[in-house]
C-alpha cells in the first residue's frame, strides 16, 4: 500500500462539480503516474479510428433504407469522402500526444487557444472531433453525417449489393460506434460519462492503466508563471503558441528553444484573470524542460515588465 491506494489500483479523480476526470496508478516504488486529458483524447481518437477502419468501404458509400421488396439495405456505389477524424488541442497538450496522433494514428489534429470556447467549435469541423484538456476537460463529438453513414453499416447486415460488402465485423464495429456516441455526453464537462467511456475502451481492448499509458511517454515538461505590471503588453498568435508583442520577446525565446534541443519547445501567454505571464516549455529531459522555462521566464521578466523578483 502507498498511502490509502493498493499499489497499481486503477483511481481516478473528478473534480468538484463533475466536469473533469484524470486516471493515476502508484507503482510498487511509489511512483504515481497521471493519464491527464491528453491521454484520454489519445485513447479516445485511436479506438474511434480503429473502429472506422473496420465499418471499411461501407462508410463510404449511400445507403437506401429498404430494396425494392423491402428485404434488406440498398447499397449504391457512389463513394462519398472519408469521415473525418481529429482530435483538437492547445498550446498546453504534451508535445508526445500530439506526434502519437499525427504519427501513429494517422488522424489530423488542430491546436486552439485554451478554452472550450476555441475547441469545441473546432471539433465540429470534423466528422468525428475528439478534445480533452489536459486537465480532463472534454468530450467527442459526432456529425451528423457521421451517425447516419454508422447506422447505416449497422442496418446492413451481412449483405452484398453491387460492390459493397457489409461484413458481420464492419456491422459489430458501426453497433460499437453507435454505443460510444451514445454513451459521450457532446455537452462538455460530463466527467461521469467520460469514466464510463475510459472504462468502455478499456474492457474492449483489455487493457489496464500500464498498457493505456504505454501508447506514448510524455515530454518532460514544467509550467512557471512570471508576475507583470500589465499582462496586456503581451499578444499573441497561432493559437497562443507564439507572442508578437512585445516586439523582440518571440525571437529571444527562439533562440532559447532551439539551444534546448531537438524536442523543445516554450511559449508564454497572457492569463485571463490576473497580472501574470503563464510560460510553458517541454524538452527531451527534465533538467532540460526545467532550465527552459526558467530562461524564458527572465525573458518575460525583462521584456515584459516583470515584478517583484526575477526568475
Amino acid at each position: 500500500m502507498h498511502g490509502t491506494f493498493p499499489v497499481n489500483a486503477k483511481c481516478v479523480s473528478i473534480d468538484g462539480d463533475a466536469d473533469r476526470l484524470v486516471y493515476f496508478f502508484t507503482d510498487e516504488t511509489g511512483e504515481t503516474t497521471l493519464l491527464d486529458g491528453d491521454k484520454i483524447a489519445a485513447l479516445l481518437a485511436a479506438h474511434v479510428g480503429g473502429l472506422i477502419q473496420r465499418c471499411g468501404d461501407a462508410l463510404l458509400c449511400s445507403c437506401e433504407n429498404k430494396s425494392s421488396d423491402g428485404s434488406s439495405p440498398n447499397w449504391s456505389t457512389k463513394n462519398r469522402a472519408p469521415l473525418t477524424v481529429g482530435v483538437v488541442q492547445t498550446a498546453y497538450a504534451n508535445g508526445a500526444s500530439t506526434k502519437f496522433v499525427e504519427q501513429k494514428l494517422n488522424l489530423k489534429t488542430k491546436c486552439t487557444p485554451t478554452g472550450v470556447k476555441w475547441l469545441h467549435p473546432a471539433a465540429e469541423k470534423f466528422d468525428v472531433g475528439v478534445y480533452f484538456e489536459s486537465n480532463g476537460h472534454g468530450t467527442a463529438l459526432f456529425s451528423e453525417e457521421a451517425l447516419g453513414r454508422i447506422r447505416s453499416v449497422a442496418a446492413g447486415g451481412d449483405t452484398t449489393n453491387g460492390d459493397v460488402e457489409v461484413s458481420s465485423d464492419s456491422k459489430s464495429a458501426a453497433f460499437a460506434l453507435l454505443a460510444l456516441a451514445r454513451a459521450i455526453n457532446p455537452a462538455v464537462g460530463d466527467a461521469l460519462s467520460g469514466v464510463l467511456v475510459v472504462e468502455a475502451i478499456l474492457r474492449a481492448k483489455g487493457w489496464g492503466l500500464n498498457e493505456w499509458n504505454g501508447m506514448y511517454h510524455d515530454l518532460p515538461s514544467k509550467q512557471v508563471k512570471v508576475k507583470v505590471l500589465d499582462r496586456n503588453v503581451v499578444v499573441t498568435e497561432d493559437a497562443e503558441r507564439r507572442a508578437t508583442r512585445p516586439v523582440g520577446l518571440q525571437a529571444a525565446i527562439d533562440e532559447k528553444v532551439r539551444n534546448a534541443g531537438p524536442d523543445a519547445r516554450a511559449f508564454a501567454r497572457p492569463s485571463g484573470t490576473e497580472d501574470v505571464v503563464r510560460v510553458y516549455a517541454e524538452a527531451a529531459t527534465r533538467k532540460g524542460a526545467d532550465d527552459l522555462a526558467r530562461e524564458v521566464a527572465k525573458l518575460v521578466y525583462q521584456f515584459a515588465g516583470g515584478v517583484g523578483d526575477a526568475p
